[in-house]
């Protein structure tokens, strides 16, 4: 029972982020080299879940400790506000801290033990991703509040993560590479943005200037457009310099599910109920981007690459759409579920009879 909820504190809807970031890496290392490595990925994919656990649990003991959960009472999702686990009594603030340690702790020893094999450089990404981890929103550097949080998320699940993933097929990363990760970085910052909208209230109230505090909910919704914009002509440019292969162009088919997603944010960015299907819709485009960008970019150093291509865009298509029915229903119930119940009507007493 515990170790479940403990599963649930780790926010595992999100979880498929750092596994879509690597996937891309290893698929660009393997285009790019022609060599797979497959227990270096199973190794790099699984610390990488590890670290993202690790991280998320933090940032919920730290947003704790500074009030932002606390002073936050309007979040409308399951995306947002944290996990709620320590609001709502279910764990304590040093359980959470003490897993979470724990997680990163079993992250950086895989890593350690992934760069025996790959190289040294595996060991810097290692750092960077364990000191944004504690730092980001913990005591004393406190980042995040100081309006770098969406930046340092992105940066690492962008350039970090994919250069992970293509360092442990490739033992080497060349600088150029990292035009291949921007994509990535783009719409994940777009997901941490979306979920900051609904926040802005306790933040704000609990000090943690974050991008959409300091900006406001309105200019934060252009910014959030800005980003998916940004995404899709990191695509293109990776593509024209020889980063991603041709076939990579596939992924901006997913670019109506964006466009939506920032019709949506710009509308209603300060009503967060009537935004919250932007949040389901920015984590699945991630997803689905992410996975159509991986299965181009390996089916490109396929022999027959048409065949992998559309077994694999098949495949991601199912899964995105899987995914997007579990996320939706979860927000739909958490919304009933938010929402009161209509006042009962008055009752009336029956009139008397009269004889």
């Amino acid at each position: 029972m515990k170790a479940k909820v403990f599963l649930q504190a780790t926010r595992p809807g999100f979880l498929s982020a750092s596994i879509v970031c690597v996937l891309l890496g290893l698929a660009a290392g393997w285009y790019h080299t022609r060599q797979f490595d497959l227990l270096g990925a199973a190794g790099i994919l699984v610390a990488s879940v590890l670290m993202h656990a690790g991280a998320d649990m933090m940032n919920d003991h730290d947003d704790s400790r500074n009030g932002a959960d606390e002073a936050n009472h309007a979040y409308i999702s399951p995306f947002s506000g944290g996990s709620r686990m320590i609001q709502r009594g279910i764990l304590t603030a040093a359980e959470v801290r003490r897993v979470a340690l724990g997680l990163l702790a079993a992250g950086m020893v895989l890593l350690g033990l992934l760069a025996l094999r790959a190289g040294p450089l595996l060991l810097l990404l290692a750092g960077i991703g364990l000191f944004t981890a504690i730092f980001c929103t913990g005591r004393p550097l406190c980042l995040a509040s100081r309006g770098l949080g969406e930046l340092i998320v992105g940066i690492n699940f962008g350039p970090v993560l994919v250069a992970a993933g293509y360092y442990v097929q490739a033992h080497r990363f060349p600088v150029d590479a990292l035009l291949a990760s921007l994509p990535m970085m783009f719409l994940v910052m777009a997901i941490l943005l979306v979920n900051e909208l609904p926040d802005y209230a306790g933040d704000r109230a609990a000090g943690k200037r974050t991008l959409v505090v300091r900006l406001g909910r309105e200019q934060a919704s252009y910014g959030y457009i800005a980003l998916m914009a940004a995404s899709y002509l990191s695509i293109i440019a990776a593509v024209a310099e020889g980063e991603l292969p041709t076939l990579a162009l596939v992924a901006l088919a997913t670019t109506p599910l964006a466009c939506k997603a920032a019709a949506t944010v710009h509308r209603f960015a300060d009503r967060p109920a009537e935004m919250s299907p932007a949040s389901v819709q920015t984590i699945v485009n991630h997803l689905l981007t992410g996975l159509l960008l991986s299965v181009a970019t390996f089916s490109a150093g396929a022999s027959l690459p048409l065949l992998p291509l559309i077994a694999g865009g098949a495949l991601a298509i199912l899964v995105a759409w899987r995914t997007y029915a579990a996320l939706d229903g979860m927000r739909r119930a958490f919304l009933v579920r938010s929402t009161p119940a209509p006042p009962s009507p008055p009752t009336i007493p029956p009139a008397r009879q009269r004889w």
